[in-house]
C-alpha cells in the first residue's frame, strides 16, 4: 500500500499523501529533468548541477552536500548502505560515500548510458544505448564480472525479477 507520493519537477522535489495528494514535505532546488531521485538511509540523492544528498523529509531541508565528481548523464543514481553511484556521460560508472559525497573509486564501462543502472544483489547492471550489457560486482573495488552485447538500442531501464533480468517494450 503506497501511503507517499514523491515528485519531481525541474524546480525541487515533493512529497505528498497518496490518498488525497496533500503535500507533505518539499524541497526546492535545480533537479535533473529525466533522472529521479533516489532515497537510502534516509536521505534523498537528488541529480542537479552534480549530485546532493538531501536529509528528508525534513522541513527547511538543505543539500548535506552536493558533488560535481558524482554526476549521472541521463540514469538516476543507485544507493545502497553507505554508497552511492552514478554512470558519467563519458560512461563511467562513480561510486561514492552516501554519507560525504567524496568519490571512492571509478570504472569506465564505456558508451552512451541512457537507462539507468540497477542494483541486482550485489551486483550492478548497466546497459549502454549501443547494447553492451556490463555486470558489475560491488564487493570491494567495482569489477566487470559479465559482459554480453545485445541487439538493438537501449534506453529503457533493465527490470530484474526472479533471477532474471529483461527489457520492458513500451
Amino acid at each position: 500500500e503506497f501511503r507517499r507520493v514523491l515528485f519531481r519537477s525541474p524546480g525541487g522535489v515533493g512529497l505528498r499523501r497518496a490518498a488525497s495528494g496533500a503535500a507533505v514535505w518539499s524541497w526546492k532546488g535545480d533537479c535533473a529533468a529525466i533522472a529521479s531521485p533516489t532515497e537510502a538511509a534516509g536521505r534523498l540523492f537528488v541529480l542537479g548541477d552534480g549530485l546532493a544528498a538531501i536529509t528528508a523529509p525534513v522541513p527547511g531541508a538543505v543539500p548535506v552536500w552536493r558533488s560535481t565528481k558524482l554526476s549521472c548523464g541521463m540514469g538516476t543514481p543507485l544507493a545502497w548502505g553507505d554508497a552511492v553511484a552514478c554512470i558519467n556521460r563519458a560512461g563511467v560508472l562513480v561510486v561514492g560515500d552516501a554519507a560525504s559525497g567524496l568519490p571512492r573509486a571509478q570504472l569506465r564501462l564505456g558508451g552512451s548510458f541512457w537507462a539507468s543502472p540497477i542494483l541486482v544483489g550485489r551486483r550492478i547492471v548497466a546497459v549502454n544505448k549501443e547494447g553492451t550489457a556490463f555486470v558489475v560486482s560491488i564487493e570491494g573495488p567495482p569489477a566487470i564480472v559479465g559482459q554480453n552485447e545485445l541487439p538493438g538500442t537501449f534506453t529503457a531501464t533493465p527490470a530484474a525479477a526472479d533471477g532474471k533480468i529483461g527489457r520492458a517494450h513500451v
